[in-house]
């Protein structure tokens, strides 16, 4: 019964972001771009609980680490699209592990020397963290300054878009039901006794 509603989810999911493309795909550009940008969003802000929400710690860097994964997979796709003759989707598949190397690469350098920090001042080394990130990019002139960067030839799919998303929330909900979950919300709610209970 376990694996079967497991697979049931996903098929339903599955099923689910195909609806949404073909609902997106018979509207105009503008319409489409909307579509694109509601699953990012929802992955954006899902992503965000997994630190904000779950554990308490207050991060306000994480358009940095956005930033960083989305640069990067750009520049993958625009170096090295053409030269690979791979398929649309499995390349956007490779330039998203890409882009989420970088930015998890991103995350465990401020992280690290973070450990010890709470509060006020994780929030402070976010912060900085995220504005040394945009200020770089925008003046950097491979990555289009302020304007931002061109690529072609572009690869819209708002099925991967989707199921990014749904991954999302699968992986925050699921974490929630397990033994790492548990000792996430213990230091959101009290830092101190979980530490004294053996919660690192």
């Amino acid at each position: 019964m376990f694996w079967a509603t497991r697979i049931g989810s996903m098929l339903l999911a599955i099923g689910g972001c195909f609806l949404i493309e073909k609902v997106a795909m018979q509207q105009n550009a503008f319409i489409q771009l909307l579509f694109i940008l509601a699953g990012l969003y929802v992955t954006l802000s899902v992503s965000l609980t997994l630190i904000n929400g779950i554990p308490g710690q207050f991060s306000i860097g994480h358009a940095a680490f956005y930033m960083m994964g989305a640069y990067s997979t750009g520049v993958v796709a625009r170096n090295f699209y053409t030269a690979s003759h791979l398929p649309m989707l499995a390349w956007l598949v490779v330039a998203m592990f890409a882009g989420a190397i970088v930015a998890g690469a991103a995350g465990f350098l401020v992280g690290l020397p973070s450990l010890r920090l709470k509060g006020d001042y994780l929030a402070i080394v976010t912060m900085g963290f995220g504005e040394i990130i945009s200020i770089v990019v925008r003046n950097q002139e491979k990555l289009g300054r302020a304007y931002g960067m061109q690529i072609e030839p572009r690869l819209p799919s708002i099925f991967m878009v989707w199921l990014l998303a749904v991954v999302c929330v699968a992986v925050c909900r699921n974490l929630l039901k397990n033994v790492h979950g548990l000792s996430f919300l213990a230091v959101r709610e009290d830092g101190v006794a979980s530490s004294a209970v053996g919660v690192d």
